[in-house]
Formats: structure tokens, sequence, C-alpha cells
């Protein structure tokens, strides 16, 4: 609730606006009679109902009646306090002091008479409605009847003031309880007269602004910490009053003034501030400041200046970013000549150093010297290393088959690096190289593809002619005992069997008799079937054999 209301002088003294002389001199003779005896009086137009209770002390009384004195404060405090000026606003008032506020503003808007409007803008400024309390006043001063009848009955003849004198004094009073936008949205909202409420709002704005930019002037310009605050505290302070005058008056030479002299000094606290920071980020900083003030300069000089600024930065700023990553390939490279020769080691060369390579040509180009060279030397490396990695494993290749293996998948990685490297940018002389290497490669990876499947398909064949032989020995019969003992099962001929497996199979100069017993056996057996004494001899002996044998083995 606007103090202006609760504590009104008409309220006060005890009466409403549009009270006589007399009725004023009479609640004061009350009053200080109440006084005297220490006794608290009341009267109807307290509304204390709605309004709440009232205090009054002799000060207030004397402020209150000095105040009413001049007819312009009359007028401006009768702008906030009820009007008794017809019947409905007696029947109106009078359930006010019953607190009810419903059936008021039902009578008060019957009629729009000058006392109904202006006793409902106070009922809404009481109920904190700011835009119908200006609709209302809004309506009132546009009628020239109305407002001169609100003269009359206010001061008489004696209040030479206009309707234009009523609105400015009525939104002096709101704009020391409200934000000027919001009043000058509710102004708009019910078509009231934007001139006056627009140029103190802008006024305001402008000050504000203005006054800030004093603020940041007086800071160190070799403070660079300073600086940059005062750029920041700068923005931040003025950027929704900017904005505001933006919007009001954007075409208007106050605000290109005002918006120059805002940029000009973000734009120096900038370049105060880069003059004399160390920080790593100071481009970044500079940048955030100098590019808000060239957005909101508006005259070509500013523009300009602030465009050089920024366009200086900028390039600062690239070449700092190109800077880095280059002194990042550059530091890879130092490592990469002291490590161990591997395929992986030069995998990672290309890969750690390709998206800083790709930074650089997008600030430089492509066809830029310095990003070939720096590219090319990042290729000639990992190359270098494939080829010396490739040439050591070819030269203990030759020693098994295992290495030979080995070199092969060696080949295979290495050319799949070498496709990595071809996507980088590199000399013709590079390139050629590269492609000679690759091809190199291919053929070698050919050649020892081929000398690997001969060597595994004589292996396999070395190792199908051991399985049969195996496979003979395991389950061939033993053609002289089974020819002595006359039957493949005989007992005695499991015996001789069980000694070949567990015996001669286990040693190479047994799998060795073996072979050559399998061999000419069957000859022997063919020429020997029919001599029955030589079986009997042979027979006699392997007895004694198996004999001892099963000695042994028992």
């Amino acid at each position: 609730m606007l103090k202006l209301i609760e504590a009104n002088p008409f309220r006060t003294l005890g009466v409403y606006s549009n009270a006589s002389l007399k009725e004023i001199t009479a609640n004061k003779t009350k009053l200080a009679a109440y006084s005297k005896v220490g006794k608290v009086i009341t009267f109807p137009s307290d509304l204390q109902q709605l309004l709440g209770a009232i205090s009054r002390t002799g000060d207030s009384i004397l402020n209150a009646e000095h105040e009413l004195t001049l007819p312009i404060n009359k007028a401006k405090y009768a702008l906030f306090w009820f009007i008794n000026a017809t019947p409905i606003d007696k029947m109106a008032l009078d359930y006010l002091q019953n607190g009810d506020v419903n059936k008021a503003m039902e009578l008060f808007g019957k009629k729009a008479t000058y006392s109904a409007l202006i006793n409902l803008s106070v009922l809404h400024l009481i109920n904190n409605n700011l835009g119908a309390a200006i609709g209302c006043v809004s309506f009132f001063v546009k009628d020239s009847d109305a407002v001169n009848a609100f003269i009359m009955a206010i001061g008489g003849n004696t209040m030479p003031i206009s309707a234009s004198d009523l609105w400015k004094m009525y939104m002096d009073v709101l704009l020391t309880n409200w934000k000027p936008k919001a009043i000058l949205d509710a102004v708009q909202a019910c078509a009231g007269d934007t001139i006056y409420i627009k140029d103190k709002v802008l006024s305001e704005y402008m000050q504000k602004i203005r006054s800030e930019i004093a603020v940041a002037k007086k800071v160190n310009s070799q403070d660079a910490i300073a600086s940059y605050a005062a750029g920041k505290n700068l923005i931040s302070k003025t950027r929704i009053p900017f904005a505001a005058l933006k919007r009001l008056m954007s075409a208007n030479l106050q605000y290109q003034v005002i918006a120059d002299e805002l940029a000009e000094q973000i734009l120096q606290c900038g370049i105060n501030y880069f003059n004399n920071s160390n920080d790593s980020d100071d481009v970044d900083k500079a940048l955030e400041l100098q590019e808000y003030a060239l957005n909101i300069a508006v005259s070509k000089l500013v523009k300009d200046r602030c465009k050089k600024n920024v366009d200086i930065l900028n390039k600062r700023k690239e070449q700092e970013k190109i800077g880095a990553d280059v002194e990042y390939v550059a530091n890879e490279l130092r490592r990469f000549k002291d490590k161990y020769a591997t395929i992986s080691a030069a995998s990672e060369l290309v890969s750690n150093c390709r998206p800083h390579l790709q930074v650089i040509a997008n600030n430089l180009g492509k066809d830029n010297e310095l990003y070939l060279q720096i590219s090319t030397a990042v290729a000639n490396n990992a190359l270098g290393m494939l080829v010396s990695v490739i040439n050591r494993e070819q030269n203990s290749a030759s020693q098994n088959i295992s290495a030979l293996e080995s070199l092969k998948d060696s080949v295979d990685r290495a050319m799949s690096v070498m496709l990595t490297i071809r996507t980088l940018d590199m000399s013709s002389a590079e390139r050629a190289r590269l492609a000679t290497n690759k091809q190199t490669l291919s053929e070698m990876r050919d050649q020892i593809s081929a000398a690997v499947n001969k060597i595994n398909s004589l292996k396999r064949q070395l190792e199908n002619y051991s399985s049969q032989a195996s496979s003979s020995s395991s389950s061939s019969g033993c053609y002289i005992a089974t020819m002595v003992y006359g039957d493949y099962d005989h007992p005695q001929v499991l015996v001789l069997r069980d000694f070949r497996d567990q015996i001669l199979q286990k040693h190479r100069l047994g799998r060795a008799f073996i072979r050559f017993y399998y061999r000419y056996s069957p000859t022997w057996v063919e020429h020997m079937k029919d001599k029955k004494r030589i079986n009997k001899i042979i027979r006699s002996l392997l007895d004694k054999f198996i004999k001892i044998y099963n000695n042994e083995k028992n």
C-alpha cells in the first residue's frame, strides 16, 4: 500500500479530499481538544476497516495542515485519497467504513464520474493493482469537464492546474513506489499519455548509465584486474536500462550518443585490461568486453574503432591457438625421436598429431608452407620408424618360421598405419616416398605369404607322414610273431605288441626299428611260413624274451 494513502494529510485531518475549510477547522479543533485530555478521536473518513488504525500526533497534524496549504499539494494528495462528491460516493464510502470493499467498488463502477474514477484508482492502489489504477486516472484526465469539476471540488477557483499537471503529479508519485518500466507498461496498456513517463524513464535510465560510466572511468587504467572488473560491472549494471533505452528511443539522437559513450568506455576497459594483463586467457576476456562494445556502438566512428580492436584480438587469438598446436606437434616429434621403434609408436604419433594439424590447417590453410612442413615432418618420422621396424624384423625372420610369421603380421600392421599417414597433407616428395615404401611392403607381404604357405604345406605333409607311421605302428599286426604263434590275438603276441607300444615307440631308435621291421617283416614271413624248424627256434627265443619282459615289467 502506498504510504501516501495510509498517511495522507486529508486522512490525518479526518476528512475527504473535497472537505470544506470549515470541516477541516472543526476537525482540527476536536483533535486539539482530545489531545489535551489524552484521548483518541476517530473519524468516519479514517476507514479503519480498510486501512487499519491511524496514529496521530501533534506534529503529524501540523504537518498535514501545512501540506494542504499549497493548492498544488492539495491537488496531488487529492489524487491519492477518497472524495465524497456524489450520493453514490457517500453510499460507497459508507460500505468502505464497514469494510465492504466489493460493494463499494461495485457502486463506484456504476457511473464514470470524476469522483468515482478517483475513488476507484485509490482502491486499486490499495490492492496493488497498478494497471487498473492508472487506467482510471488516465480516463479521468482525458475528460476536461471531469478535470475542471475535480479542481473546483478540491480548491475552487484558486487552483489553476491543468489536466497535464495532474497527470505529471500522478506519475511522479508512482515513480517513487514502482519501477518505471512497470508504470510505462501500464500506461501503454490503457492507451494513456506516455510522453511524460517516457521522458522520466529515459532520463532516469540515461542518468543511471552515465553514472556507471563515471564510476568505470575512475578505475586505475594500469590495473588489469580492476579494469576488467570495471568493464564487467559496467555491462551488468547498464544492461537493463540500456535495453530499455534501445527499445524506447533507438532512433533518437540521444540514444545514439549515450550508446556510443557506453561502448567506448567498455572498449577502453578491455584495452586497459589487455595491455596490462598476464592472464593466460587475457585475449578471451578482452574480447568479451570489446565484442559487447562493438555490438552496442551506433556511430560509424565508434563502430570502426571497436571493430579494429576486435579484429586485432581475434587475430591474436588465432595465432595463440595455432602456436599452442604447433608447440604440441613439436613436442610430440621431440619425444618420438627418443622412443624405441615400434609400429604402435608410429601410429600414436600420427593419431596424437592429426587433430592439432587440422587446427593449424583450418587457420592457415592447407597450402600454407609452414603447415605443410609441420605435417610432412609428422609423416616423415612415422614412416621412418615403420621402415626401421620392418628392416629390424626382416633381418631376424630367416632364423625360424615363427619370426617369418611375425614379420608378416608386422608388415600388415605397418601397411595399415601407412594408410593413416596417407591422410596427412605432405610434400610431393614425401608422398612419393610413402608410395614407394608401401609398394615395397606390399611385395614383401606377398613373398612372405608365399613362403609361409609353402613351409606350412611341407609341415602338414610331415605331420601327415608322422601320423600315418604312428597309426601303422599302433594298429598293424606283428607279422613274424603272428606267424610263429599262429594267432594275431595270441597272448604272447599281445605281450610283444605291448613291448612295441610302451618301449620301442617312445625312443628314437625304437621307432626306427619299428619302421625297419614293418618294412621288411612281410617279406621274411613269406619266406619262413613253411619252415617249421626255424619257426620253432624263433618261438623259443620269443618266449624267453617275453618271460624276461614280463619279469621286468612286474
